[in-house]
């Protein structure tokens, strides 16, 4: 929450968007573990379609972002990247390569592309904040996170570890 709301402060995207990102963000990683979207994996994206909406909207039907996502990633693409409705999913191959292109973070193609970045920049943001306040606090620390925000972080950690010697890095 703390981060989407630092991006929504920020100002430089429409909530959709960034609603966008995230759904498609949370469908590469399951189409990463199956490529067939079953019956678990349609309700596990439907719960994340319904706390995106509870999130923005404050609602909680998902009917108005599955067509808002089809027609925004069609204006992004050229194409139909998703199929007319959630529950099809099963029933369509999924261009995994396109999902994973259009929620990449590392690459600058599409404005999906800059709110993953603007989004990592914040995890980076926020890790950093946790563990300074944390240690300002005199607590010991255990942190895991991915290898992309090690290396975004190294600056701020090794500044962080250098000042504070009675921690272990």
């Amino acid at each position: 929450d703390n981060i989407i709301q630092y991006i929504l402060d920020k100002n430089l995207f429409k909530k959709e968007d960034i609603a966008l990102w995230i759904f498609l963000n949370t469908l590469f990683n399951v189409l990463k573990k199956t490529p067939i979207i079953g019956e678990k994996e349609l309700l596990f994206l439907d719960s994340i379609i319904s706390s995106i909406v509870q999130r923005f909207e404050g609602k909680k039907t998902d009917k108005y972002y599955w067509s808002l996502f089809i027609k925004r990633l069609r204006e992004i693409t050229g194409s139909d990247v998703l199929p007319s409705s959630a529950n099809d999913l099963r029933f369509r191959q999924i261009n995994i390569k396109m999902i994973e292109q259009l929620q990449n973070p590392f690459i600058k193609e599409t404005i999906l592309n800059d709110i993953g970045s603007v989004i990592n920049y914040a995890r980076d943001r926020f890790i950093a904040d946790s563990i300074i306040k944390t240690i300002a606090h005199g607590k010991n620390i255990f942190a895991v996170f991915g290898v992309n925000h090690v290396v975004a972080q190294e600056p701020a950690l090794r500044l962080i570890f250098s000042k504070k010697k009675s921690v272990l890095f």
